[in-house]
């Protein structure tokens, strides 16, 4: 799947929602490799141009889905917050990424307003993104190494996250992967799916019949 580039100024601001040049390259039958994401720049909630390939300077990048409504999107931000703040310094970006149709601007400023997210939330509205990274809930996170831009890590969070159950976590799962990238060490594979809220996906489901 491969995306036209456009510009980022002076384009509509439907088109500013996603300029994306196909995201997800899968690796060759028969090879051990990574997928590679492809580059893409996606629109935040507050007007911002976020272009992949344009993040050579950070250490790792780490990209999670969300939705607006579900509780454990919700319920993970604290976590996701001081994983942020632990590894700031050490040049490790964090964003969210919302594919919801249902999403609109203001729903998703007003849900970052109340449950007080200050990480950047990407706009992904025609699902381009989360198509090509075959996400199909929330909470799955994808750490991405910018010296090949391959997915080191692609699971949950940590082992906290279910419905109706509040417990520690007893395994962080993407912070050991983005210690592992910076250490320029293989990540552990996600030993568990993430429990996110389903995402609907009518393309997919499109393809799928047909």
């Amino acid at each position: 799947m491969r995306f036209d580039r456009r510009g980022v100024f002076g384009a509509s601001t439907a088109a500013l929602l996603l300029i994306a040049t196909g995201v997800l390259a899968q690796p060759a039958a028969g090879r051990a490799s990574l997928a590679t994401v492809r580059d893409f720049t996606l629109i935040d909630a507050q007007g911002q141009p976020h272009e992949l390939y344009k993040m050579t300077g950070d250490k790792a990048i780490v990209l999670v889905s969300t939705g607006v409504g579900c509780p454990i999107a919700r319920a993970m931000t604290p976590v996701l917050k001081a994983l942020r703040d632990k590894y700031a310094a050490k040049g490790v970006e964090v964003m969210m990424f919302d594919s919801n149709l249902q999403d609109g601007r203001d729903a998703i400023v007003a849900e970052a307003k109340e449950f007080g997210i200050d990480i950047p939330i990407l706009m992904d509205k025609t699902q381009a993104v989360g198509e090509a990274l075959g996400v199909t809930r929330t909470a799955e996170v994808f750490v991405v190494d910018p010296k090949t831009w391959k997915v080191a890590y692609h699971g949950p969070l940590d082992d906290r996250s279910d419905y109706g159950i509040a417990k520690a976590a007893t395994k962080e799962f993407a912070d050991v992967a983005i210690s592992a990238v910076l250490a320029g060490q293989p990540a552990p594979a996600a030993t568990q799916a993430s429990k996110g809220c389903l995402i609907d996906f009518p393309t997919r489901v499109q393809k799928a019949k047909s």
